[in-house]
């Protein structure tokens, strides 16, 4: 970990994060990139997602609730929708009216959808390193994490390929990430590589990352890992999305028949145009 002492997300700064992670390639924690009004800014903005989510009642877009570690239902989320963040209330107050004593983890996919102010706010941040090394393939997406969760609801896991993560840490709590060597690991677990729920087996063979709100964590693709946490806190994973060659066209497929094949009910009907023997020779 390290401290940087330039103006935060200047050219320079990005210089010495790219020198810190080693070209986005080693797992780092660069401490106190943002200010606490800044970190209730975004706190804030995030109230206002669950607000309009719940508005909404769709757990579209990768939303995920957990209380006491079981992920709710469709049906169940119904106490989700009912209970949305009230204007000008806290994170804390919302979180102590909403779910109590209760342990809960919240997961937000697409979150760059639901706020323009919270994606705008970002977007700065994070333009000067993309003049550095490029827009990723699929873009920055933002995945969003609220809780008072002991541990990620995933278990150990490994994100999907060409994922690498920037972190914004917004507290109040702390959190902690376990990684670990990709190699030792599978040599380690074995079958049970996959959403590992055994966390505290392999623990001891962690590499471990400390960080406290303001402070900003990056991961790169392809590392196994977890998240613990003391107490409650909010954060946004922006990750940077580049895809193989093959997946990105099977992407890019898929968008373009979701956009443009208009979906209709009914069948094809069978070709009415003269028929046309291919056997047959162009001469006869």
């Amino acid at each position: 970990m390290y401290t940087n002492n330039e103006d935060k997300f200047s050219s320079i700064w990005w210089d010495d994060f790219l020198s810190s992670t080693q070209n986005m390639s080693q797992t780092a924690v660069i401490r106190n990139g943002m200010p606490k009004e800044e970190t209730a800014l975004m706190q804030q903005y995030i109230l206002d997602i669950l607000a309009d989510i719940a508005k909404l009642r769709t757990n579209k877009f990768g939303y995920r609730v957990y209380i006491d570690g079981v992920q709710l239902e469709n049906n169940d989320m119904i106490q989700v929708y009912d209970s949305p963040p009230k204007k000008d209330e806290t994170l804390v107050e919302w979180v102590n009216s909403a779910f109590g004593e209760r342990k809960f983890g919240m997961i937000i996919n697409q979150g760059e959808r639901f706020s323009l102010k919270l994606s705008k706010l970002i977007a700065f941040k994070i333009k000067p390193l993309l003049d550095k090394i490029g827009m990723p393939t699929e873009g920055i997406i933002f995945t969003l994490f609220i809780g008072n969760y002991d541990s990620t609801p995933l278990g150990i896991h490994l994100d999907l390929p060409g994922k690498s993560v920037i972190h914004f840490h917004l507290g109040p709590g702390s959190k902690t990430m376990y990684t670990w060597d990709t190699k030792e690991y599978l040599d380690l677990v074995g079958e049970e590589k996959y959403n590992n729920q055994n966390i505290n087996k392999y623990l001891p063979f962690a590499n471990k990352h400390h960080f406290d709100e303001g402070d900003i964590y990056f991961m790169p693709e392809d590392t196994y890992h977890v998240g613990t946490q003391e107490g409650l806190s909010v954060a946004i994973a922006c990750w940077c999305y580049n895809r193989s060659n093959q997946d990105f066209a099977q992407r890019l497929q898929s968008l373009l028949l979701e956009q443009y094949l208009k979906k209709v009910d009914e069948n094809l009907k069978p070709d009415s145009n003269p028929y046309v023997d291919a056997l047959a020779s162009p001469l006869a």
